[in-house]
């Protein structure tokens, strides 16, 4: 599961996919949750494209009110990689509408509700990494109103993160970049298969991030 990210590390010149060509004003973010905005790689009618869209998948099917967009309840933050081609929200996304999503942290909760302990997760040195996701555009009947969101792949925890949680995020090496953003390379599931567990590292962090708003380096202080 993923359900809080960070982007904390400035990634012009640095990291994966292409950072050294970023076309947008970077955003240093420490505590990026479902519904709020998250940095994307992809590829356009060929070309390289980032951009900050909407964290949380609203397909382009989604209805909504005229002059206004969508509102959509369900947690698409997440699609289960096994059960993609099982959900209408994510199944058409599938050959054409792969991302890279742009990171250099997440966080995950442990204990007993009411008393959870938040953990964050992140590679050596911190540095920027790319999780595989799914990108979707929904557009007004009128063409005035147009939202981009994507969803965050998941997979069963490797052995590192069963101590947190049952599933975690689809870390992707940068040798497969290109195979997952190419949209000839139809057999998606093949860039999947035999994901080595990729040499992350965590430690707990304090309650402060628990708390409604909570931005800045505070949210990945160590617990004493």
């Amino acid at each position: 599961m993923c359900g809080r990210a960070s982007d904390a590390i400035d990634p012009t010149g640095y990291g994966p996919y292409e950072f050294s060509q970023i076309r947008i004003p970077w955003r240093q973010l420490y505590n990026i949750a479902p519904s709020q905005q998250i940095r994307i790689g992809r590829r356009v009618e060929g070309a390289s494209d980032h951009r900050y869209v909407r964290w949380g998948l609203v397909p382009f099917f989604a209805k909504a009110e005229l002059g206004a967009l969508p509102v959509w309840k369900f947690p698409t933050f997440n699609a289960r990689s096994e059960e993609l081609e099982q959900k209408p929200s994510f199944r058409h996304t599938l050959a054409k509408q792969r991302c890279l999503v742009l990171i250099n942290g997440f966080y995950e909760w442990t204990g007993e509700k009411g008393k959870k302990t938040p953990h964050y997760v992140f590679l050596p040195d911190h540095r920027p990494f790319a999780l595989a996701g799914l990108w979707d555009r929904w557009t007004s009947k009128d063409g005035a109103l147009e939202l981009v969101s994507c969803t965050v792949l998941t997979r069963a925890a490797g052995a590192f993160m069963q101590r947190l949680h049952t599933r975690e995020p689809v870390l992707l090496p940068e040798a497969r970049y290109d195979a997952w953003l190419d949209p000839t390379h139809a057999n998606w599931r093949l860039v999947l298969e035999g994901l080595n567990d990729p040499p992350i590292q965590e430690y707990a962090v304090t309650s402060y991030l628990n708390h409604r708003g909570a931005e800045g380096p505070e949210c990945i202080e160590p617990a004493a």
